[in-house]
């Protein structure tokens, strides 16, 4: 088994005032799409200046002309060559770049910028990562949110885009507290009032933490265009510093990593994992990487290691427990637009079943949706049958009286 190599971005310098660097894909083809849209005049934010463009020929290193074929879906520019070499200028000295594709012998491939410069005092670094920064902001991937996973095929991450759903916050049914709390994280993305601010959301399943973390996207991307949301998940087959790596170069950004437990992991019941080290190592210098924002969720707080949640690396720990019993009805109108069905969670006896057990927003809506069912077209609105139907859902679910959850 080939072992895995840093997916993101592996920097390392060459003879003389030069500097290659590895990149995943989308990096790479932000950079040369950049590159041609500033040499073509589509792009004058009088930063970088590129004065000749040419195709370049992997493996034999012809030079050749540059022809565009248009624009892919995120705005960058297609070429019919994959290889660029282009003489650019930037804050007043020369800079030579490649952007140079190469097989890896494993029918993937793997992807360069090189930057080279003559002269002493040169910091190619410098222009690299100011060419990467100017290749973002003028990028289509830039206000997106994205997914961040692992391909098994390119041997290498990827991105994609994900739809922006429209839930709000006056969608979700959490407590007051809990709720400004909430608001208080978004206005600091939105206004990007301090360089980060980082949320862990702990709750069992079905009490709210997704849809929250969705209606959190919205609200700032509402708020802020420019912001950009990177998303994952234990199954995303990145480890948390090429995430963390791969957000930076989109600040401001929102980074919300569910089910963070799977991915680092806790030493205390023996399930350390080696993402562990590294997202200490990112909580302990977030200050370094400025406005980068953190949302990330856990079924169960004691999955997650000590050190991680300890005060300092998260400035909040935001609890998500059962419904509160006023939300009952609101729910149910909410999901049937019936307020005489609603009216049924009123019922002393109906409230006093549900949270007794500490149902769930989750439980409620699948409990709706039973009942809605045509032959329970007039059943449903005695309180009597209702409770008989509580008590059988919560069976077949093995819902316990002071177990959360669904």
């Amino acid at each position: 088994m080939r072992r895995r190599r840093n997916p993101l971005y592996d920097s390392h310098p060459i003879a003389g005032a030069s500097l290659i660097k590895q990149v995943n894909y989308d990096v790479w083809n932000m950079v040369r799409s950049y590159i041609l849209k500033v040499w073509s005049k589509e792009i004058d934010d009088n930063v970088i200046f590129v004065e000749k463009v040419f195709s370049y020929v992997e493996p034999l290193g012809i030079l050749g002309g540059v022809s565009l074929a248009g624009y892919d879906v995120f705005n960058n520019v297609i070429a019919e060559s994959k290889g660029l070499f282009a003489i650019a200028n930037y804050d007043g000295e020369g800079y030579i770049v490649s952007c140079v594709v190469s097989d890896n012998g494993f029918s993937s491939k793997n992807y360069f910028i090189a930057v080279a410069a003559e002269g002493e005092g040169i910091k190619v670094q410098v222009f690299l990562d100011e060419l990467i920064k100017m290749s973002v902001k003028s990028s289509g991937y830039k206000g997106k949110i994205l997914k961040i996973f692992y391909d098994e095929v390119s041997d290498g991450v990827k991105i994609k885009p994900v739809e922006r759903t429209n839930i709000t916050l006056d969608d979700i049914f959490i407590g007051d507290d809990i709720k400004a709390d909430i608001k208080d994280f978004i206005d600091a993305v939105v206004n990007l009032s301090c360089d980060g601010m980082r949320y862990l959301f702990v709750g069992e399943p079905g009490t709210g933490k997704t849809d929250t973390m969705k209606a959190i996207i919205n609200h700032c991307q509402t708020g802020n265009s420019q912001i950009t949301v990177i998303i994952s998940d234990a199954g995303c087959g990145v480890g948390p510093g090429a995430i963390f790596e791969f957000a930076s170069i989109f600040s401001p950004v929102l980074v919300c990593i569910d089910d963070i437990d799977l991915m680092v992991g806790t030493r205390e019941k023996g399930m350390g994992h080696r993402g562990l080290s590294n997202m200490l190592q990112i909580l302990d210098g977030f200050v370094d990487i400025p406005g980068v924002f953190l949302i990330a969720s856990t079924n169960d707080r004691e999955l997650v290691d000590e050190a991680v949640r300890r005060p300092g690396r998260f400035d909040q720990i935001v609890e998500f427990g059962a419904l509160e019993p006023r939300f009952y009805p609101e729910i149910v109108y909410r999901e049937t637009q019936d307020q005489r069905f609603a009216d049924v969670f009123r019922d002393d006896e109906v409230v006093e079943v549900l949270s007794n057990f500490g149902a769930t927003g989750a439980f409620m809506v699948n409990l709706v949706k039973y009942l809605k069912r045509s032959r329970f077209e007039e059943k449903r609105y005695e309180p009597e049958f209702v409770i008989e139907v509580i008590n059988r859902l919560r069976s077949s679910f093995d819902i316990l009286p002071a177990k959360f959850g669904f």
